[in-house]
């Protein structure tokens, strides 16, 4: 959906993925629709989030979270 910064060939959206879940044009949040999340747990809440305010029924968000693990030495 979104790139951080945009290669010379890029047409899509560039910033904050969260930020362009409310730009989402064509895709009706109708009943049955469901979203599948993932990333870093700040950004999988964030983005659930603007889909419940959307109406997305919580549900229907699924999310896998991506957190940093330090193995021993």
């Amino acid at each position: 959906m979104t790139a951080d910064t945009a290669n010379p060939g890029w047409s899509g959206k560039t910033g904050n993925p969260v930020a362009g879940i409310g730009h989402v044009t064509g895709v009706p949040l109708q009943e049955g629709t469901e979203a599948y999340l993932c990333g870093p747990p700040g950004m999988v809440g964030a983005a659930r989030k603007a889909l419940r305010e959307l109406g997305l029924h919580q549900d229907d968000i699924f999310n896998e979270e991506f957190v940093h693990q330090t193995l021993p030495a």
